[in-house]
């Protein structure tokens, strides 16, 4: 059971704003399993309570634009039996770019993406439980980076 939602606002002030909010809340139940009965009742694995995004973004055709954004991924259990349970994370990411825009669809962009601003040990995929609760597959995301880069669309 769950409810998601999305809301997109462009402030007519602004050109090229755009702000925006989407959120998922979600109530999991092992109802019936054949193969291991003492399942039922428990919630299933890898499903957080709740999903959170807010974004900023301003991106003109040509020129100066950049976007904040913030996730946010609810706690959930790690394994069947609901003896592990990762407390999921929080992370924001900016980035800052300038576009030409050239004739039809050719454009360049050239970027700067600053990713994980607060340093959050996080990943986005963590399974399994030890004995202690502890999960046993831990893939963690970069500390915060800065990514440089060029996109050239030619088409």
């Amino acid at each position: 059971i769950g409810l998601e939602g999305e809301l997109r606002y462009y402030p007519p002030a602004i050109r090229n704003l755009e702000l925006s909010t989407g959120f998922g809340i979600f109530n999991t139940e092992i109802v019936e399993n054949i193969a291991d009965p003492t399942l039922e009742g428990n919630e299933l694995q890898q499903i957080p309570k709740h999903v959170a995004n807010i974004a900023a973004s301003y991106a003109p055709e040509s020129g100066l634009g950049g976007s904040l954004k913030w996730r946010s991924l609810g706690s959930y259990y790690t394994n069947n039996q609901n003896t592990g349970e990762y407390e999921g994370y929080d992370v924001v990411n900016a980035s800052l770019f300038y576009t030409v825009r050239g004739e039809g669809n050719q454009n360049t962009r050239w970027y700067l993406d600053i990713n994980n601003l607060t340093n959050e040990v996080y990943a986005e995929s963590v399974s399994g439980a030890d004995a202690q609760g502890q999960p046993t597959s831990f893939n963690p995301r970069p500390p915060i980076n800065v990514m440089i880069g060029v996109i050239v669309s030619l088409m």
